[in-house]
């Protein structure tokens, strides 16, 4: 059997009768029943997941955590515990709105956005509303808001405000109500999209048989918007999407929209402005841009101008936007709008620009600056919801029926003291709408955030939008920052809806390809880190694992050949991971701390930065800065290294017999993301400075581990064990026992790990690949000579391919080791460095590096 949900059941779970099991809260509408029936365009879904049962609902409810997880969903919390990368928690029962209705509320938010946009221009330009006593002076230049250096700024297009979201509550007493406004740098569309794809992926017939409204037309019009905004109208504007970076809480979201819509991903350091224009910094040089989608707060903009203190903005923006020359969507100063105190002056400004009275009405909402309003607040201040307007160091919002005697009094001090920057607003009794909780469906409190984009002049309003209930049934705050739980919003049309691909566009095959090619420097930096992080990261493992399989059946404390040639492993380990100096090595490179303790700081020490948990972050962090990079398959892998970086910080519950295990899927997880590189990236820059990266790091590696392991001569009977190390680490034992079968000599390792030009485990391997990618990086074209970066590999290559093997291992000097391979290792070593450096300062030397205790050039490349 199955149902409309595409769900085959075998047998069917017993039905559930919402309208008995699902109790309203007294004194509270309900998204879902009227007076104690389902209403209409619910009765549909009520059905479909009747028949479900709550049950599947509940493993439903895991699939959607699951993917969430796999996808990297995150919303990041600042200053709480557990705060970052906290996950994103999706509710299986979406909100249902009927068409009819939403149309009523299409109507209420367009005249908003209208209305807002008007307001916006004003502000920054004749400032009528002033003039006019219809918005107090006092509200607008006490704002920390308002940006007097765009004063006189207009930026090209009819509408200046781009993208709109409005925050929306139905109230017991007052109805719906517009709560507050997002001008500045609205979030929650990326979330939106995110939330629809997976309610789509687990309920794919019943989005189709519920005749649910789809997403794209809204994000074609934000697209076509942004292009229409273009300075002078340029055809194929470059547009890129400007975000403060990884550490802001909705960063995961403004990646999303990048790759989403197509846009490079870029932060401040991305750009320069010269000449009154702004260009971004790719590795074909500078190239224009004509509109920033920004991400980034007002007075972080532009340091010139702005705060001069941000480290997130660009030095002379906005006199690139006043000279015309650039369009940033939202406008700069555009958070004026977000003042809670403009709510109680709507109204008569909407018959002032409008000759309208407003359909959606705001929150009852009274500013403290008008001593009537004042008198109003102060006598119901246990009643109301008190806001700082600009006060810092209040919170964001206080209700004042929490507070006791003592605190109310405090707030009535604020309030005299300062009554223009406090404003006073009816407490909402949120409507409830049903959610998943367990195996049970109950109410709860329920908010919309609605988006709206403007294209030429009109506005398009998302079909839906990001719903938020509260976390549990006490709770009265509704966000995601409090622990808020979101739902899909499903607008009920009165047909079927058909596809609509937002990639239907022929007439922009042209600039989509010449724009694809356009990288960032900053994210070929990252791309270039991500594979020296991880390729680090694995060289680790591979010798970690190598150590610990002879370590459970060697006692190394004994004089035996085996124990010996563990302990320069050890030592080994030591100095690729640069912990050596934290430790006391006898010559013969025997650690004094026990090898368990040294095993484990290797692993999991968070101060060293050579240790495989640092790797592990460090590369987190870069492939994290660049996630709208990679395919949602590779992202699936790079979040599962998260999971492996929490089991080493866990060190009290990672038993020696355990660490093995850990490591062996560890090596699995970054060899399918290596694969998953190789096979799903196309050979374009991003690509080739991803795998330039791994090379030069494995190549680093290499050299590394052979110098600390082959280069000392030892006895025979220690140097077979440790040939066999070094071939298992370096992932050469296979190959070498088919060629040699049992013969184990040093010439026949050296000439497979260091000069087979096919093993793809092999050092002049590495080279040679290294030598084909950087000689597809650009280059400058005003000259013909050979670029520094080329010469080095050249001679690199050079280098390896006239080594002589039997020199490599002759014993020329008095001391027991072969001084032509140290010398060979040394120098390479030296090379490596050399070439990283110059890729550096060539195409990365754009931002401004933390400075560093350790060097690019130690033996395993730690940076």
């Amino acid at each position: 059997m199955t149902d409309n949900a595409g769900i085959s059941q075998t047998p069917a779970p017993p039905e559930v009768d919402f309208s008995q099991d699902y109790q309203l809260l007294e004194g509270r509408r309900d998204a879902m029943l009227h007076e104690g029936t389902i209403q209409i365009h619910w009765t549909s879904f009520i059905d479909a997941i009747q028949r479900l049962g709550l049950d599947e609902l509940e493993q439903r409810q895991q699939e959607i955590n699951r993917l969430l997880r796999e996808n990297g969903v995150t919303y990041n919390v600042h200053g709480e515990t557990g705060g970052i990368s906290r996950p994103w928690q999706l509710d299986p029962i979406p909100l249902l709105i009927d068409n009819a209705y939403w149309q009523h509320l299409e109507k209420g938010l367009i005249q908003r956005a209208l209305l807002l946009d008007l307001i916006l221009s004003d502000v920054y330009g004749p400032r009528d509303l002033l003039r006019q006593g219809l918005l107090p002076p006092e509200l607008l230049y006490d704002s920390l808001e308002f940006c007097r250096p765009c004063s006189g700024v207009r930026q090209t297009g009819l509408r200046q405000l781009v993208l709109y979201a409005a925050d929306l509550a139905r109230d017991a007493e007052h109805g719906l109500v517009v709560l507050a406004y997002r001008t500045e740098a609205p979030s929650g569309t990326g979330f939106a999209v995110e939330n629809r794809l997976i309610m789509d992926r687990l309920f794919p017939d019943l989005v189709r048989d519920c005749n649910v409204r789809r997403l794209s037309t809204f994000f074609r019009a934000l697209r076509a918007g942004l292009e229409h905004v273009a300075p002078r109208d340029r055809e194929n504007p470059r547009i890129v999407l400007m975000t403060p970076g990884p550490g802001h809480d909705t960063y995961f979201e403004h990646a999303y929209l990048a790759a989403y819509l197509g846009y490079p991903l870029i932060q401040g350091d991305d750009l320069t402005v010269r000449k009154g224009r702004v260009w971004l910094k790719t590795m074909d040089g500078l190239k224009p841009l004509d509109v920033i989608f920004r991400r980034v707060d007002d007075r972080f903009c532009d340091p010139l101008e702005l705060d001069e203190d941000s480290r997130i903005g660009v030095a002379g923006l906005l006199e690139s936007v006043r000279r015309g020359q650039v369009t940033i969507a939202n406008p700069i100063g555009s958070s004026i709008l977000e003042n809670p105190g403009l709510a109680a002056f709507l109204p008569g400004i909407a018959k002032h620009f409008l000759s309208e009275d407003l359909l959606l009405p705001s929150v009852p909402t009274w500013w403290c600056g008008d001593p009537g309003a004042r008198t109003y607040v102060l006598e119901h201040l246990d009643q109301l919801i008190i806001k700082p307007i600009s006060t810092p160091g209040l919170p964001r919002a206080v209700n004042g029926a929490a507070l006791d005697s003592d605190a109310q009094e405090q707030w009535r001090a604020h309030i005299r003291s300062r009554p223009r920057e406090f404003v006073g607003q009816a407490a909402v009794r949120f409507s409830t709408a049903p959610a998943l909780s367990g195996v049970n469906l109950l109410p709860r409190f329920t908010t919309l955030r609605c988006f709206l984009a403007a294209d030429k002049d009109a506005y398009t309003v998302m079909p839906g939008g990001l719903t938020l209930s509260s976390a549990d049934e006490g709770a009265l705050q509704v966000a995601a920052r409090s622990s808020g739980i979101s739902k899909d919003t499903w607008i009920i049309a009165d047909e079927p809806q058909m596809h609509i691909s937002l990639w239907q566009q022929p007439d922009r095959i042209k600039h989509s390809l010449e724009s694809a090619s356009v990288l960032p420097s900053r994210a070929a930096e990252n791309l270039f880190w991500v594979g020296r992080y991880a390729e680090r990261a694995e060289g680790v493992t591979r010798l970690l694992r190598t150590i610990l399989r002879a370590y459970q059946r060697i006692n190394l404390t004994s004089d035996s050949p085996e124990a010996e040639s563990v302990r320069i492993l050890l030592g080994a380990l030591t100095r690729l991971t640069d912990t050596a100096t934290r430790v006391n090595e006898p010559d013969n490179g025997c650690c004094q701390m026990s090898p368990e303790e040294e095993l484990l700081a290797v692993v999991s020490a968070e101060d060293r930065s050579g240790s495989l948990l640092a790797s592990l972050r460090y590369m987190l962090n870069a492939a994290y800065a660049v996630r709208h990079l990679w395919s949602t398959d590779s992202l699936r892998v790079i979040n599962s290294f998260e999971a492996f970086a929490n089991a080493f910080m866990q060190r009290e519950r990672m038993p020696m017999r355990r660490l093995k295990g850990i490591l062996d899927e560890l090596i699995i997880a970054l060899m399918a993301f290596a694969g998953l590189n190789s096979e799903s990236m196309t050979r374009e820059q991003g690509w080739l400075l991803l795998d330039i990266g791994r090379r030069i790091e494995r190549s680093m590696i290499l050299a590394g581990f052979l110098k600390n392991t082959l280069v000392e001569v030892h006895p025979t009977s220690v140097s077979h064990p440790l040939f066999e190390a070094v071939l298992a680490t370096t992932e050469n034992i296979i190959t070498y026992r088919h060629r040699y079968r049992s013969l184990m000599q040093l010439e026949a390792i050296l000439d497979q790990v260091l000069l087979d030009e096919l093993n793809p485990r092999s050092l002049l391997y590495q080279l040679r690949r290294l030598e084909k990618n950087v000689a597809r990086l650009p280059r400058d074209r005003d000259t013909k000579r050979m670029a520094e970066k080329e010469r080095l590999v050249l001679e690199a290559v050079a280098m390896v391919r006239l080594a002589e093997m039997q020199r490599l291992a002759r014993i020329d000097s008095e001391e027991p080791r072969y001084e032509a391979l140290y010398d060979l290792l040394s120098r390479l070593q030296d090379l490596l460095g050399r070439i990283s450096d110059e890729l550096t300062r060539i195409y990365f030397s754009h931002a401004q590096r933390p400075r560093q205790l350790t060097s690019t050039r130690l033996v395993a490349g730690v940076r």
